[in-house]
């Protein structure tokens, strides 16, 4: 969203932030009306979420590009770590049955 007008992460965060309160603050103005205005809010959620799901997506897809060059060990590793939370030296061992200097 603000990184197709080149700003960095903690701008576009900063200005996501104060944007959503001014939006807030928009619809709140209008809640106790007949015609309360949410369009304003949701476009600016939608946005924020289709977004997220944006960067999410390419954060898979560098994890899928470096996931396809480790070797098999190491992938179990992971994928025990995925499981578990966390691996000790014992752990990868008795998983892997590779030696400790492997």
């Amino acid at each position: 969203m603000f990184e197709d007008v080149g700003l960095r992460h903690p701008e576009w965060v900063q200005m996501g932030v104060g944007m959503a309160y001014c939006l807030a603050c928009q619809t709140q103005g209008t809640i106790r009306t007949e015609a309360p205005n949410w369009q304003s809010w949701l476009l600016f959620f939608l946005r924020s979420l289709a977004e997220q799901v944006r960067r999410l997506n390419r954060k898979i897809e560098r994890e899928k590009l470096v996931l396809a060059t480790l070797p098999e060990l190491s992938l179990q590793i992971i994928e025990f770590a995925r499981e578990h939370g966390r691996v000790t030296m014992g752990d990868a061992i008795r998983l892997t049955g590779g030696s400790r200097n492997t």
